[in-house]
This record gives structure tokens, C-alpha cells and sequence, in this order.
């Protein structure tokens, strides 16, 4: 099973109000190991209603920041979301 197909399962899960443990079981009998379950369970956990990771977002919004900023001439404001972009790689 890959991760996305996973991720899409657990979801599934918990929109039926499965516990951790039998997700877990699943992904298991899936041939996924403990170890990526726990860790694909907590990824889905942190996504939101369209699947967009905390990270992806960010990195959106600011983009949508520097293409104004730069639109507007606001060079210091561009600057500094360049500046966050550059941390997100």
C-alpha cells in the first residue's frame, strides 16, 4: 500500500470513528509496518478538509504575499517573504 492510497484510508477511518488500534491493524494485514502506520495516521491527522499539509499551505499563502507585495511595489514586504520562502526549501 502507498502512502497516499493509506492516507486515504485512514481518513476514511476516522470519518467512521475507528480507533487508532484498528487502523493500525489495517494498514498492518496491508503490509505496512507499525512504524509508517503511526506516522501516516499522525500525517493525516494534520491535513485539512482538501488534503494540504500545515507546510503546503504556508508556503501558498506566502507566495500569494510576495506576488502582492511585488505587484504593489512593497519591496520590504517581498523581501521578507522571499526571505520565509527561502526557509521552507
Amino acid at each position: 500500500m502507498q502512502r497516499i492510497e493509506a492516507i486515504q484510508e485512514i481518513r476514511a477511518f476516522q470519518e467512521s470513528n475507528q480507533p487508532r488500534q484498528v487502523i493500525v491493524r489495517y494498514l498492518e494485514s496491508q503490509g505496512v509496518s507499525k512504524t509508517s502506520a503511526y506516522r501516516w495516521i499522525n500525517e493525516a491527522n494534520n491535513l485539512d478538509a482538501e488534503g494540504n499539509a500545515p507546510r503546503d499551505l504556508a508556503i501558498k499563502a506566502t507566495i500569494q504575499i510576495l506576488n502582492k507585495a511585488t505587484q504593489c511595489e512593497n519591496y520590504e514586504i517581498a523581501l521578507k517573504a522571499a526571505s520565509t520562502l527561502a526557509k521552507f526549501s
